[in-house]
């Protein structure tokens, strides 16, 4: 699992500062090392919520970028990036098995009136 700072160090400049602006982090946004350790280093700006903004590109290259599968929906590839996925040991949860479907045929139409012959 990465640490918050080794996937904020993937992250570009003007990321970075998104973030910063967004989380109203006090930090010099000419330095990209200043701003990753305003994000690292805050409370406040918590990776899921941040993750969850990306589109599935850019959540494949992180994931990419730190050795990590990049296949799935955006949402596992943000529970890999955050390290909130449960375990391999430990069972996913199953849905329900949908109840077997019925075999018979549909029923053939209603015959339809005879039409009168006066118009």
């Amino acid at each position: 699992m990465p640490t918050k700072r080794d996937l904020l160090a993937h992250f570009t400049r003007d990321e970075l500062k998104d973030i910063v602006a967004h989380f109203d982090l006090e930090a010099d946004a000419r330095s990209p090392a200043a701003l990753l350790a305003a994000v690292a280093a805050s409370k406040k700006a918590k990776l899921p919520p941040i993750l969850g903004d990306y589109l599935g590109e850019r959540l494949k290259e992180l994931c990419a970028a730190l050795g990590l599968d990049s296949s799935g929906t955006k949402q596992a590839m943000v529970e890999r990036l955050t390290g909130k996925s449960a375990p391999a040991d430990e069972p996913q949860p199953r849905r329900a098995p949908s109840p077997p479907r019925s075999r018979q045929s549909h029923p053939s139409p209603r015959p339809r009136p005879a039409r009168s012959a006066a118009r």
